[in-house]
């Protein structure tokens, strides 16, 4: 006896096949029967006609590290038939936490009321175990975090020693649950990372079987060589890829599909496993400072806030957007303040859905929160 039978619906399985009219049944928790006509009992029986049944959407690219900690339930996925989110994406992951990364991780934390009690990956997953959560949860670990905890922010290259550190904790988090290692080569701190210094801890990932999934360098001017230096990546570390959100940033790149396009064509066709996951929708979402300079990213949230409270260094932001747009725009493929729409600030809930130039003037406040890529 089945403990479901969905009836009539139009299933899409998920194969890349065409949607076919079946019966579903389920039985103890696995789909056991996809037939024209399943004519077996069950306990519960779902008139699917006119709807389409098919199996969990993987949402292969998330930030829902700490908010599945405050909302276990996920209803915004579940009711969207998510059933498996991958968290951990662009360098930014809840664990492992040490040195500088540990303020990092608690300040966003405290936004949601949380409290970071956990170091390890081993002892963050045991925390999003505590309650359970509605979705199976697959954990990347972020190399802005391991960066942080190493060697801080600040726009500095490792040691030997500190290489090796850093790759004994990627090591340990693959060890604990993790699945693979991200990297966010777009913010600091892993934009001073140089590529050698991701191989190693790419090869890391790979030998417990991880992936190497890529907010890349550049999604605008540069973003050719910038997938370019993410398949190098996977092949010299013998690590799977996926280039996270691809993209092209900036109206002046917009017919560089093509080009890109053949060099995920060309990778594949020579038997190199490269992906890559899109959103559906002609924006994009990151915190605001990420359209500052390098040099004015420096040294984690805390010293950015510090640092835009200078009335000296404010003044040489200026003179920098008019002096070298073409940079900004580089970053960003934002030509305008105007282009710039405000959709998170806890601080002054008066400015959501305002545009920049629009904002009312006040004593500048910067508040950490992760990516929103």
């Amino acid at each position: 006896m089945l403990d479901i039978a969905i009836k009539g619906g139009m299933v899409v399985d998920g194969s890349g096949a065409p949607a076919f009219r079946a019966d579903v049944g389920v039985a103890a928790g696995r789909v056991a029967v996809v037939a024209r006509e399943v004519g077996q009992e069950a306990a519960r029986t779902i008139d699917a006609r006119g709807l389409y049944v098919a199996p969990g959407f993987i949402d292969p690219h998330t930030h829902s590290d700490l908010p599945l900690l405050v909302d276990p339930r996920a209803e915004s996925k579940v009711r969207q038939g998510v059933t498996t989110e991958v968290i951990g994406h662009c360098g930014f992951s809840p664990a492992p936490l040490a040195g500088a990364a540990v303020e990092e991780t608690r300040a966003s934390a405290a936004k949601l009321g949380l409290d970071v009690t956990w170091r390890s990956m081993g002892e963050y997953l045991d925390r999003l175990r505590e309650p359970g959560t509605a979705l199976n949860v697959v954990p990347l670990l972020g190399h802005n975090t391991v960066r942080g905890s190493v060697l801080g922010y600040d726009d500095v290259q490792p040691t030997p020693e500190q290489q090796a550190e850093m790759e004994r904790v990627v090591e340990e988090a693959m060890e604990q649950g993790a699945r693979g290692l991200s990297t966010g080569l777009y913010y600091p701190p892993g934009y001073y990372a140089r590529t050698e210094e991701v191989i190693g801890l790419a090869r890391a990932a790979a030998r417990h079987g991880g992936i190497y999934a890529s907010h890349v360098r550049s999604e605008s001017d540069l973003v050719v060589e910038a997938v370019a230096e993410a398949i190098e990546i996977g092949q010299k570390a013998g690590i799977d890829v996926e280039v996270a959100h691809l993209k092209l940033e900036g109206y002046r790149n917009w017919d560089n599909i093509g080009r890109l396009a053949a060099v995920l064509d060309d990778v594949q066709a020579r038997g190199l496993r490269v992906g890559f996951d899109q959103y559906p929708y002609v924006a994009c979402g990151t915190w605001l400072a990420a359209m500052l300079p390098y040099w004015a990213q420096a040294g984690g949230s805390r010293a950015v806030a510090d640092r835009l409270r200078d009335p000296q260094v404010r003044a040489r932001l200026r003179q920098d957007w008019e002096e070298n747009r073409a940079e900004w725009d580089n970053r960003t493929g934002v030509r305008d303040w105007s282009d710039v729409l405000i959709s998170d600030c806890p601080s002054r809930p008066e400015v959501l859905g305002q545009r920049s130039p629009r904002l009312p003037r006040q004593k500048a406040r910067t508040h950490w929160r992760p990516p929103l890529t």
